[in-house]
């Protein structure tokens, strides 16, 4: 069941207007989706980060109530997007995407790695991540908050694609089934990755200067 959150419409919008609402300890939201006329709307700040901390990890629908202006149906919708203050970490605006029920979505979702690889307990390997996250295309009310994934039968050398992953029934994916999620690789090949991978860091740097 999707959690349930209210919010204001406002009648006025731009970035004066925006900074007034923080100021109360507003938050400044939109919500838009399927071709029909964006929502700006506020909400309460102290609020909505404690709803936020009642939220389980991952994806979720969330059930907007939306007072003021023209009566309307609780609108189902995901976040789309949340702006934070790079010093205070303060939420500054919030993106909410609507959906319907009878319409697919895409999404992307958080993978859960599960269990200790073979061949890092018994063969001294490290777990090397490539994909923390799949996109994904089903019904709202199938949409998977996350997807668990068991890597304890990996060995050395081994990698998980996504054809290995059995998804959740009605959820598919779109992205290529050869790409990569994880693989278990030697110490010294994830020594000798990390090492490459700062090398081009630093010739882009300076790339950049000259």
């Amino acid at each position: 069941m999707a959690s349930r959150l209210k919010l204001s419409v406002r009648t006025e919008t731009g970035k004066g207007v925006a900074r007034k609402l923080r100021d109360r300890g507003k938050i400044p939201v939109i919500v838009y989706g399927h071709g029909s006329e964006d929502i700006p709307a506020v909400i309460d700040a102290p609020g909505f980060v404690k709803f936020l901390m009642t939220l389980k990890s991952g994806v979720q629908l969330i059930e907007l109530e939306v007072d003021g202006g023209e009566p309307r149906d609780p609108i189902l919708a995901l976040i789309k997007e949340i702006q934070y203050h790079r010093v205070s970490e303060k939420i500054l605006h919030v993106d909410f995407h609507a959906v319907r029920t009878e319409e697919t979505i895409r999404v992307r979702v958080p993978v859960d790695y599960v269990g200790v690889p073979f061949g890092v307990r018994e063969e001294g390997g490290v777990l090397e991540f490539v994909a923390r996250e799949i996109e994904v295309e089903c019904l709202p009310r199938y949409l998977p908050t996350r997807l668990p994934i068991n890597v304890s039968e990996l060995r050395l050398g081994e990698a998980l694609h996504l054809e290995d992953i059995e998804l959740p029934e009605h959820v598919e994916t779109r992205t290529d089934s050869r790409k990569t999620m994880v693989h278990v690789v030697s110490k010294g090949v994830e020594a000798e990755e990390a090492e490459e991978a700062e090398e081009a860091e630093a010739t882009e740097e300076v790339t950049a200067a000259v």
